[in-house]
């Protein structure tokens, strides 16, 4: 899968900078994962009582799993300290991403407008 992924295209609007949609990964490695008879899964899990995520290559017996700990996103609302959920999400989806083309060796082209 490693010497078959494309490059990514850092097409999506971020804060000041463009990055690749996990989607766009996503259904560019499906096939792939097809091909190559893998299962890949994320699920949420943790390391000493804290946030993490998982991420796993099955393939028949075999399996490769890591663990990666998720910084705790904690907001001060109305005097009340909290998780914002929807920061927590982008959060997860930001770990995704990166523990995917971390493992997968996945490159990404320059931004479309060069920056």
């Amino acid at each position: 899968v490693q010497l078959e992924a494309p490059k990514m295209v850092k097409d999506t609007p971020g804060y000041n900078y463009k990055y690749f949609d996990i989607n766009q990964m996503i259904e560019a490695l499906k096939p792939l994962f097809k091909k190559h008879g893998l299962l890949v899964l994320q699920p949420l899990t943790h390391i000493d009582g804290k946030p993490a995520i998982e991420t796993m290559f099955i393939s028949g017996e075999e399996k490769i799993s890591f663990v990666t700990p998720l910084p705790t996103m904690t907001v001060v609302k109305d005097g009340q300290q909290g998780t914002d959920i929807q920061q927590h999400g982008s959060v997860i989806t930001y770990m995704r991403r990166y523990c995917l083309s971390s493992v997968l060796l996945i490159q990404s082209e320059p931004d479309l407008d060069g920056k």
